[in-house]
């Protein structure tokens, strides 16, 4: 939901919803000069860029919001974003080509990525982590930087999967117990 002009405020931080603006879809701008326009002059929180945004494409951000997302897909991927592969690979998302490009050389096909980003070939190439991209996007990858944490894979580790396990034997054998000491056995 876009922000209104009565929610513009100096020192509130805001992230960026659509495309069409010369920041990338996930990044997080400040108010830096409000012309009384619906395109005031935002700063990139991680950067130096400025630029005009017109406020329907702007939220206000919520901090715990994207790194405590559950259900990111690969429908929410946009342009520009950065995604993190297990295996610590970088690559910039190009949905009209279908493509992920490899920050350092090369890429990968978009159709290998299974809806909840895992990987369709090995659990290496998993999306791990997605991010905002921030700097100037004509000149390739020469200025690349990586924005903010949009999206990051919760994943339980093998001790916290035992502990589970064990709890719900545990419950199990109490309700078993629990029967037993109605039937009177």
């Amino acid at each position: 939901m876009a922000i209104t002009r009565d929610e513009l405020k100096a020192g509130v931080e805001y992230v960026v919803n659509k495309p069409g603006s010369l920041f990338s879809v996930g990044e997080v701008v400040v108010l830096l000069r409000d012309d009384g326009s619906s395109s005031p002059w935002f700063k990139a929180v991680d950067g130096d860029a400025l630029h005009a945004v017109h406020l329907s494409k702007l939220d206000v951000y919520k901090k715990e919001e994207g790194k405590k997302m559950k259900n990111f897909t690969k429908a929410d991927l946009k342009d520009w974003m950065v995604v993190e592969r297990r295996n610590g690979h970088m690559e910039v998302v190009c949905i009209a080509q279908g493509l992920l490009l490899d920050v350092k050389c090369g890429h990968n096909h978009l159709d290998r990525v299974n809806v909840d980003l895992t990987s369709k070939n090995s659990r290496k190439w998993d999306v791990v982590a997605v991010y905002s991209h921030f700097g100037d996007r004509r000149n390739s990858f020469s200025d690349f930087k990586i924005g903010n944490l949009i999206w990051k894979r919760e994943e339980k580790t093998a001790t916290q999967l035992k502990i589970e396990e064990i709890e719900k034997k545990q419950r199990e054998l109490a309700d078993e117990l629990e029967e037993l000491i109605k039937s009177g056995v």
